[in-house]
């Protein structure tokens, strides 16, 4: 089993964003954005959400009280920390309290909710030959520096376009919330950097705790 990474995001919480300043002119004006990158779609922004989709899967989404960066593209080397810590040293009145570093991905699995139950669920009441589950999620949640790890498994399908079919899969997102001072760009910035050990870490556990061989 391999677990197959989707997405990595950037979030950060706070206060005083300001949707409609979210602009694809703002992101190349601002140097957060090279100038010759290339919209995936028209931009479209309100008083309460703005979201600008560039071609080579980054994107950016902005509501009053957090800003997301997303890479659709699994890469070994992901631009999103480079891009947030600009955005971070370019907007000088965001207020962050919290830092969110996410990864969304799935392993092809034949029976999920049966891999579930057989891993973690020892056999007893509740789940045995007269009353087993048909359905489970598990949710976990680990201390880490300056913060908490989430980690969420639930059975699901995933649409793999190349074969043009739905897969049975374990889903699988691991959020690390990370607490900044909101008055401080340094620790926000740090916590945006740290964004790299912390997918490490996340591969390591799936390998260790949920017996997957990751993608890395």
């Amino acid at each position: 089993m391999k677990f197959i990474p989707i997405s990595t995001s950037i979030v950060i919480a706070g206060k005083a964003h300001r949707p409609a300043l979210l602009s694809p002119q703002e992101l190349r004006a601002k140097g957060i954005v090279p100038a010759d990158w290339q919209l995936a779609g028209p931009w479209s922004p309100n008083s309460q959400l703005s979201i600008v989709r560039y071609n080579n899967g980054i994107s950016f989404m902005a509501e009053s009280v957090k800003l997301i960066a997303r890479d659709e593209v699994a890469k070994k080397e992901s631009l999103l920390p480079d891009l947030m810590s600009k955005y971070v040293a370019a907007v000088s009145d965001i207020y962050c309290f919290a830092v969110g570093i996410n990864c969304d991905g799935y392993v092809e699995c034949p029976a999920p909710e049966e891999w579930i139950v057989d891993r973690f669920l020892k056999r007893g009441p509740g789940n045995d030959d007269k009353l087993r589950p048909s359905a489970i999620g598990l949710k976990l949640s680990y201390p880490v520096e300056n913060g908490v790890l989430n980690i969420s498994c639930d059975a699901g399908t995933v649409q793999r376009a190349s074969e043009n079919r739905e897969i049975q899969s374990l889903l699988i997102n691991a959020n690390y919330h990370l607490n900044v001072s909101e008055v401080s760009v340094d620790e926000a910035q740090r916590a945006i950097k740290s964004y790299d050990d912390r997918i490490a870490h996340f591969h390591e556990l799936a390998d260790n705790i949920l017996g997957l061989k990751s993608e890395k």
